[in-house]
């Protein structure tokens, strides 16, 4: 579950991308029908949640920009 700072719910981790060393550089999250791809400094732990330093309509915004230069 990836939530934003005041705890609303925002979507959920489809898969978190690293490094050969094992950095974390990105996490994406399917919000809605589309997936983003953010990254990992945007996110802080709480628990088993990932809180996102962005808002639902941001994560949402980079979700369509990212389908958007796909469809491109």
């Amino acid at each position: 579950m990836v939530t934003d700072a005041r705890g609303r719910a925002i979507g959920t981790v489809q898969s978190v991308r690293s490094t050969a060393q094992g950095k974390v550089e990105s996490v994406l999250v399917k919000v809605g029908n589309r997936t983003a791809d953010l990254p990992a400094a945007n996110f802080s732990g709480s628990g088993s949640v990932l809180v996102s330093a962005m808002g639902k309509g941001d994560v949402k915004d980079t979700a369509k920009k990212g389908a958007d230069q796909e469809a491109n």
